[in-house]
């Protein structure tokens, strides 16, 4: 049906706006106001900026069951039917375009629901980081304009197929099916106007102190007259509001910079637990180049952890002091002793922290004890076979370590399918829905 395809094409192509009343959004960065947020520290110099990638336009179309021409029943049965993505395209420049939301915030920010901190000292990158984001995304669309036909047609080409192997020789069917969805597909306007960066901000936050003490010294000022106008008597009650607007920012603002120094510190364990199993599976002291790139990952991370809390720091000192030993090509007794005194400083660090980071840290502490105390033994048997105490061991400690390892893999295998399975219902509901992304912070 190539010619029906053609005429669809040129149809869709000759009207911009299609048959989609969608209109293109304004590509634009809102700046909040001052008076939306509060600094409660006056010695930090923090920042909120945050960014969304909105899509603007749904992802994928479902054929009906009756444009498969089969029972309704039937389709339900089969998972709710054929979905098809409109534009490969367009889901590969969405997907993008996340990948680079998700690369701002865990290199920039720190987040504390409905925050996101960014210390002052790397603002600048930041927002030159953000402006990228809203070029690239401009790129894209430009993109996806300009192959639009292709798009359109490969859509319908497919979609085709699909009918003919599902429906064959329901040729009128078929046809309807394809003029349909033809109008189903997004119109240039849609594309043009789609994947919009959201930049909310960079707002400072600004000293809630000096503000507070400007409205008290106005408050003072009107308290010593005896007598107020009318006109002066509505402005103390209005200066009146906004001191207790500003208390109730304060207090919204403090807690959220507090959670923000815990929940840095526990990520920060959570981190060192990644350290203590990379290092404690390179007992010789050979990092592979995939080693290598995680721990700069990792550094760099702890690096901006460390600027909302200043608890971090002796810990990176000490992260950093291994890692040089063990690209020192260092003997083995230098590598193992050098991890063991960086799990002895942890061990010690941790004692009395709480939190999953925390408890991840101490359980990495004593799986890499056992370890280490396996391997010992096992070290010894070799220079000194003792066929009971290998059986011993074997049916002891041994085991004990592979079934914790064999449920951890399977644990993970577990929750990794789960969290597909929320990631794959959450692409559908924003496809369904459109709009904003949900991303989830670091």
């Amino acid at each position: 049906m190539p010619n029906l395809i053609s005429k669809l094409v040129k149809a869709k192509t000759a009207d911009p706006k299609g048959d989609s009343s969608a209109k293109a959004k304004i590509d634009t960065a809102p700046q909040l106001s001052v008076e939306d947020i509060w600094d409660t520290l006056a010695d930090r110099d923090l920042y909120r900026l945050s960014i969304e990638i909105d899509s603007g336009l749904r992802l994928s179309t479902r054929l009906d069951a009756v444009d498969l021409g089969l029972d309704p029943y039937v389709v339900d049965e089969l998972a709710g039917g054929y979905r098809k993505a409109f534009s490969d395209a367009f889901t590969k420049a969405r997907n993008q375009l996340s990948g680079l939301q998700k690369k701002f915030n865990k290199k920039f920010t720190i987040y504390v629901k409905p925050f996101r901190f960014i210390d002052g000292s790397i603002i600048n990158d930041a927002v030159d980081f953000a402006q990228q984001i809203k070029l690239e995304a401009a790129s894209l669309r430009q993109g996806l304009v300009d192959t639009y036909a292709d798009q359109l047609k490969t859509f319908l080409v497919e979609l085709e197929r699909k009918l003919n192997e599902t429906i064959p020789g329901q040729k009128k069917q078929i046809e309807q099916a394809l003029i349909h969805y033809a109008q189903e597909f997004p119109s240039i306007d849609d594309f043009s106007g789609s994947l919009q960066v959201i930049i909310d901000g960079p707002v400072q936050l600004t000293s809630l102190k000096n503000k507070l003490k400007a409205d008290a010294d106005l408050q003072a000022e009107l308290a010593k007259k005896k007598r107020l106008t009318a006109k002066q008597k509505q402005e103390a009650q209005a200066i009146q509001e906004r001191i207790r607007t500003s208390q109730l920012m304060l207090n919204g603002i403090a807690q959220a910079v507090q959670q923000s120094r815990v929940a840095c510190l526990d990520e920060g364990w959570e981190l060192m637990a990644d350290l203590i199993d990379r290092f404690g599976a390179s007992p010789d002291g050979k990092l592979t180049s995939k080693d290598q790139s995680a721990i700069s990952s990792t550094f760099s991370r702890l690096e901006l952890l460390e600027k909302h809390n200043p608890e971090i720091s002796q810990h990176l000192i000490e992260a950093k002091k291994l890692h040089e030993v063990m690209q020192s090509n260092p003997t083995p007794e230098q590598a193992q002793e050098a991890y063991d005194k960086f799990s002895e400083f942890l061990a010690q660090q941790s004692q009395s922290a709480s939190g999953d980071g925390a408890e991840k840290l101490q359980k990495s502490l004593r799986f890499a004890n056992d370890y280490k105390e396996i391997v010992a033994k096992l070290e010894k048997l070799i220079e000194t076979p003792d066929s009971e105490a290998l059986n011993e061991l074997e049916a002891g400690n041994l085991a004990n370590i592979e079934t914790t390892l064999t449920r951890r893999v399977a644990n993970l295998k577990r929750l990794t399918k789960k969290a597909q399975e929320s990631a794959k219902y959450a692409n559908e509901q924003a496809a369904a829905q459109g709009g904003v992304d949900p991303v989830a912070g670091f």
